[in-house]
């Protein structure tokens, strides 16, 4: 989840998960703000959640607690009176938030997690599969649709009639690639890509041998066949060495020698790394030991793949195995085993929701909310509004017309959406119109397009309503939008003007400058000498010893150009027993010798500097910093004249355990 910079400075008062139960039977009012009252749950659920395990009910807890509170409740009511609740930045980042947050409520958290389970069971094997493939785009017209799923049907009939699955491949399919391999896809495991779970559903209920009838993927029909099942080979991590054939003559066998040679190298205890740097033609990897990575199923060509994973242990090395481009001497490094559900599933979970499946949950969800709202379509008044769109609907420069009636297309509840919302949807979703050829019937585009309409109108409909239902999600908006109202209002009276408000700084300055002071100091020069002959050095070092660095200068730049470097700085004086220096004028430390980099560097206390004020600049950030506090008590005791504060000490009392 991604916040704004406003968000971290309102921690204290969101991002919560926890419900504090107060075991209030009535909801009494603890405390008012200008009328405004604030009840007991409220503040026994904020306190519990910001105190957690220190929450003990003391009287002095829950005071500090309450007046703390109250400060933060006059602040909101600041910037409602200022109307800052209705600033569309504002707004807009509330909105986002609720957004993210009531996903949580609204899906189905049963059937996501029925999702995650079925990938992780899957992924304990691999399927061999084939295919005979019909292409056919996902925006496809009925008749482009339909044509390609007779041809789909006329190969089942054939495969059903005894027709080899190879020849009907041959025959019919659009997947040119492994035509002559009878379709053969190799071996595949879930999560298939996006657009391909129904797929991915109908090959994983197939027993070996068996076929399907024609599947909907996004890339076309596919009728599918399961030849082999084995356990997951899951991911191996590798290494190799590489001795390349020339490329005009594929199946040379001019480097088998050179790795048979490598191969009985390594059997003799060669160094498998050494090797890589010696004979190794991968130089992509050549420079890494030959390090490859983890490796899965279905990357590499079968014979790499299957030599691959017949290593048994970790070390292991293959005999060389030939490919396309050469001979392969394979070094296992480790394999990925599976691992306890738990420790997959957070994983597992965002590639679920990241894929196409996850829309079986949502259009779950969203078919509860539908049934419990008593949706319903005007079908009447949707098709008297396709029908009403001109020609040039899916181009780009088509205008909702100023005249199109308000008929009532839906309903959820007692709420109503019209034709003229619509069609500003249609309007603004030029994605979805403008990827129609033009001239193509709205009867065609708007079903669709209406349909991911109502899915959206429908999930902002339960959205509104969750609060109702989830009393925590109702407390947790009632935070974050308190929450960004509180930074915005200090922002503007506090922050900004404590960093804007020259003037005002100054004179709180002045008046406190007795606060502002450096203790005693030492300043000290700090010697760099750029050489590795320590008999330069150790002259160079008397000279600092007996002079000060501003007399010295021009002596070590003539005799010595270019060697010595020296900065002048302050330091603090540290606690007793952890100087870096002795804590006296012209003490000197010994001087150590980077040799490799050739530079020597020691420390000179010039004087001790007592104690003394700081200037504004030197403490520019703990003044404002203390202006702030300043601004922000005056602030308050303005606000609690602005906005009375009235509290109900009884009820109070009746919070408190010990």
């Amino acid at each position: 989840m991604k916040f704004s910079k406003r968000t971290s400075y309102t921690l204290i008062f969101i991002l919560w998960c926890t419900v504090f139960a107060s075991g209030q039977q009535a909801d009494e009012i603890l405390f008012s703000v200008n009328g405004q009252g604030i009840g007991v749950s409220e503040f026994l659920y904020i306190y519990g959640k910001n105190n957690a395990k220190d929450a003990d009910f003391s009287r002095k807890s829950l005071q500090e607690y309450l007046d703390l509170y109250k400060k933060f409740k006059l602040k909101v009511a600041k910037a409602r009176a200022m109307r800052l609740d209705t600033l569309p930045e504002l707004m807009e980042e509330l909105n986002t938030y609720k957004q993210q947050v009531s996903n949580s409520y609204i899906m189905d958290k049963e059937v996501t997690e029925q999702l995650i389970r079925e990938v992780y069971e899957r992924q304990r094997n691999d399927i061999a599969v084939k295919h005979i493939f019909f292409q056919l785009s996902p925006n496809a017209p009925p008749q482009d649709t339909l044509a390609a799923w007779k041809r789909a049907m006329k190969a089942y009939g054939e495969l059903t009639g005894g027709v080899p699955f190879g020849k009907v491949v041959q025959e019919n399919s659009d997947d040119r690639s492994n035509i002559n391999h009878s379709g053969d896809l190799g071996y595949v495991t879930s999560m298939l890509p996006d657009g391909f779970y129904e797929v991915e559903n109908t090959i994983y209920s197939l027993q070996r041998g068996a076929f399907s009838k024609p599947v909907r993927s996004s890339a076309g029909y596919h009728i599918l066949r399961v030849d082999d099942i084995r356990p997951a080979r899951r991911e191996m991590e590798i290494a190799q060495i590489l001795i390349k054939k020339p490329a005009e003559r594929e199946h040379d066998q001019g480097g088998k020698p050179t790795a048979e040679k490598i191969y009985k190298m390594l059997k003799n205890g060669a160094d498998f790394a050494e090797l890589v740097r010696t004979f190794s033609h991968d130089e992509s990897t050549k420079a890494k030991d030959g390090y490859i990575g983890f490796v899965g199923i279905n990357q590499f060509e079968k014979s790499f793949e299957d030599a691959i994973f017949q290593l048994e242990q970790d070390g292991d090395i293959s005999m060389p195995i030939e490919s396309r481009v050469g001979w392969h001497i394979i070094k296992r490094i480790s394999r990925k085993a599976e691992l306890p559900y738990e420790e997959s599933r957070e994983k597992i979970k965002a590639q679920v929701e990241a894929d196409g499946r996850f829309a079986y949950a949502r259009n779950r969800v969203i078919d509860k909310i539908k049934q419990a709202n008593g949706f319903k379509v005007n079908q009447e008044h949707l098709n008297t509004f396709i029908q009403s769109l001109p020609p040039d609907f899916t181009s780009y420069s088509w205008e909702v017309s100023p005249s199109l009636p308000d008929l009532d297309l839906f309903t959820l509840s007692s709420k109503s959406y019209g034709t003229r919302e619509f069609a500003h949807y249609l309007k603004q979703n030029t994605r979805e119109r403008l990827q129609y050829a033009a001239g193509t019937p709205a009867s065609q585009v708007v079903p669709g397009i209406f349909n991911t309409y109502v899915t959206e109108k429908t999930i902002e409909f339960e959205q509104d309503h969750l609060a109702k239902t989830y009393p925590e999600f109702r407390n947790l908006m009632r935070e974050y939008e308190e929450g960004i109202l509180l930074f915005e209002i200090t922002r503007q009276s506090v922050w900004d003007k404590a960093s804007s408000d020259t003037l005002g700084l100054n004179q709180f300055f002045n008046k406190n400058r007795n606060k502002y002071k450096w203790g005693e100091r030492a300043l000290v020069t700090d010697y760099t000498v750029a050489s590795k002959d320590e008999a330069t050095i150790k002259a160079i070092y008397e000279m600092s010893r007996k002079k000060e660095v501003d007399k010295l200068a021009k002596n070590l730049e003539k005799s010595y150009p270019g060697l010595v470097r020296f900065e002048k700085t302050f330091a603090e004086k540290p606690e007793a027993g952890t100087a870096e220096v002795p804590w006296a004028a012209k003490q000197v430390t010994p001087y150590s010798i980077d040799k490799e980099n050739g530079i020597a560097t020691w420390r000179k206390v010039e004087k001790i500097v007592p104690p003394q004020l700081k200037s504004l600049d030197e403490s520019r950030g703990y003044v404002i910093a203390d202006y702030q506090d300043f601004l922000e008590k005056a602030w308050i005791t303005d606000l609690e004249k602005e906005f009375p504060i009235t509290l109900n000490q009884g009820v109070f009392e009746s919070l408190i355990k010990k």
